[in-house]
């Protein structure tokens, strides 16, 4: 049981199943037409350090990252990560992403949102639209 009382148990380690397991980790916090949102970062440290400790590889997609997940990333970093992190999950066992910041719906789809665009005009610039379906 971690310092939050979460455990573990029963989630066998990557030596004992063989499985390559992949994460992408995403805090977007500091969107940069909006006030900043408190949690996304604490969030995403905590997912990516439990994923750690669960053996899975967590997807860097700039060299020389200090944190073992992403934050704030812009539309066109966001789109380099996901293209990278499709490549991984082709021959992964088990992948998982975990996003924490704003999120729309948009003409029934679910849509994750980079940090750069202005909220107010998401909807009708389609190039702003990360789907999730």
């Amino acid at each position: 049981m971690d310092e939050r009382g979460i455990s573990y148990e029963g989630t066998p380690p990557v030596a004992a199943t063989g499985e390559h397991r992949v994460a992408l980790v995403i805090g977007n916090a500091g969107y940069k037409h909006g006030k900043p949102l408190p949690n996304p970062h604490n969030n995403a440290k905590a997912i990516a350090d439990m994923f750690a400790r669960l053996e899975f590889e967590l997807h860097q997609h700039r060299t020389g990252l200090t944190t073992h997940w992403h934050q704030d990333l812009g539309l066109l970093e966001m789109r380099r990560v996901f293209a990278d992190f499709a490549i991984k999950v082709e021959t992964a066992d088990m992948a998982v992403l975990y996003f924490s910041g704003h999120g729309l719906e948009i003409d029934g789809e679910n849509n994750l949102l980079p940090v750069d665009p202005d909220l107010k005009h998401v909807r009708a610039d389609r190039r702003y639209w990360m789907t999730t379906n």
